[in-house]
């Protein structure tokens, strides 16, 4: 009777340890899986690489916004520096070009962009001056001339030479 009990409790044990064992088994596996190194996401420099991961192509929305944020601030820093750039107005061609090179960079802003802008008023203040000037440019020669009585009686002189020229050169 002994023996069938020590046998019976050796089986039970046996049992309980076979089903422990499986238990343990799954644990360590499981245990095992949660220690490995999480996936390290890796971005790229420029582009949609800097929030789309290279390695696994997931994309961090943080990081995608501030990119985009990056992308509008350098945006509307070059406009601005543009308009900086457009200095002294006068007639010349060259100020023309940088003012029309300012106005098409403004012009291809977001509104949202525009809004940021801060020195509209000068780009629209240069504007006004430029076409101020060519309008009292010397319709002969393009050039501004003084208007005043000095300057206004040089400007009459200059018509003249110009007419006379161009009388003469067409005999």
């Amino acid at each position: 009777m002994k023996s069938s009990m020590i046998r019976k409790s050796l089986s039970v044990l046996l049992s309980l340890l076979m089903v422990l064992s499986v238990f343990a088994g799954a644990t360590l596996t499981a245990v095992a899986e949660e220690t490995e190194p999480p996936h390290v996401h890796t971005y790229g420099e420029t582009g949609k690489d800097r929030y789309i991961c290279t390695e696994c192509g997931m994309v961090d929305y943080v990081r995608k916004a501030q990119a985009e944020e990056a992308d509008d601030k350098a945006q509307v820093d070059a406009v601005i520096a543009l308009i900086d750039a457009i200095g002294t107005v006068d007639g010349s061609s060259a100020c023309d070009k940088r003012i029309t090179a300012a106005r098409h960079a403004y012009e291809q802003l977001t509104p949202t962009q525009k809004k940021r802008v801060t020195n509209l008023a000068t780009l629209e203040r240069a504007e006004i001056q430029y076409m101020n000037l060519i309008e009292t440019a010397c319709k002969y020669c393009g050039e501004i001339h003084d208007s005043s009585v000095g300057g206004g009686i040089t400007a009459i002189f200059h018509t003249l030479l110009y007419h006379l020229l161009h009388f003469f050169g067409k005999m």
